[in-house]
């Protein structure tokens, strides 16, 4: 199956992801069936047995991907896809359901912002107003702090808040949609985003390692970017504001689709249109 993926004419990085899929695939024993009247039922049996419909569709389709290569039928396997799809996301209503009675407010989350830059907790402050404002993921808040914009010639594809006279720009080329909605430039003229930002000095805000413990001691009452995005969605539609919707989408770099159905905790789609 290697082989096969490695003769698709694809980017490195789908081969990549692939190639893992196949390898998840082989060490949990699935024999590939990739002929017989007995393949669907193997197929979703051997489904059946992973708890989360995230990895039930990851498997899926590198299956789907292998037998369309192939050229053997894959129609019984992609209706299968949407049945897990439907799946997954009344699951996620659920959760999204039980998750807003721990959210904070969006006034509350405010007044936490506040309480960090009062006690000078700058990369705190740094991360959480990007987040608050920005709708963004983790990924693109893994920033350095520059002065100089030759600085960041050495390594185009990073992160920056370069520091102006007047504001702070902060370059995102590389966050997880990157690809598709290309790089954004944002310039804050907020003014203790500014002192915030100079407070904390020049360097990388996070510490080595990964992203997701390193963000752990900033989140603000244990708010995590998704919860974030979720506190955002929510106040945009209780106001009905359907342009600030459309904003978040275009900021963070997620079509209205995946907004519906993964952030919006209301589940409530009338107001949710693109522009």
């Amino acid at each position: 199956m290697e082989d096969t993926i490695n003769q698709m004419d694809i980017s490195d990085k789908s081969k990549k992801v692939y190639l893992s899929l196949i390898k998840r695939l082989n060490k949990d024993e699935f024999k590939f069936p990739l002929k017989g009247p007995q393949k669907e039922k193997y197929i979703t049996e051997f489904l059946e047995s992973y708890p989360k419909y995230s990895t039930k569709l990851d498997l899926l389709n590198i299956i789907i991907v292998i037998r369309n290569a192939k050229d053997l039928n894959t129609e019984k396997l992609k209706e299968l896809r949407k049945t897990f799809q439907k799946n997954r996301i009344n699951n996620n209503v659920q959760t999204m359901q039980d998750k807003k009675k721990d959210l904070l407010s969006l006034e509350e989350f405010n007044k936490e912002l506040d309480k960090a830059y009062e006690y000078c907790k700058w990369g705190t402050f740094i991360i959480n107003y990007l987040w608050i404002n920005y709708g963004t993921r983790n990924k693109d808040v893994d920033i350095e702090i520059v002065k100089s914009k030759k600085a960041m010639k050495e390594h185009p594809e990073d992160n920056y808040l370069h520091i102006g006279k007047t504001s702070i720009t902060w370059y995102r080329n590389s966050y997880k949609t990157v690809a598709t909605y290309k790089p954004k430039i944002h310039i804050i003229t907020d003014e203790r985003f500014i002192n915030a930002v100079n407070k904390e000095g020049l360097g990388k805000i996070l510490s080595a390692g990964q992203i997701g413990n390193a963000l752990r001691k900033h989140q603000l009452a244990g708010m995590t970017e998704a919860d974030v995005f979720k506190l955002l969605i929510d106040y945009s539609y209780m106001k009905e504001d359907t342009e600030n919707i459309n904003k978040l989408s275009e900021s963070r770099g997620t079509n209205i689709e995946t907004i519906l159905n993964f952030y919006n905790i209301n589940k409530k789609e009338e107001i949710i249109r693109q522009i």
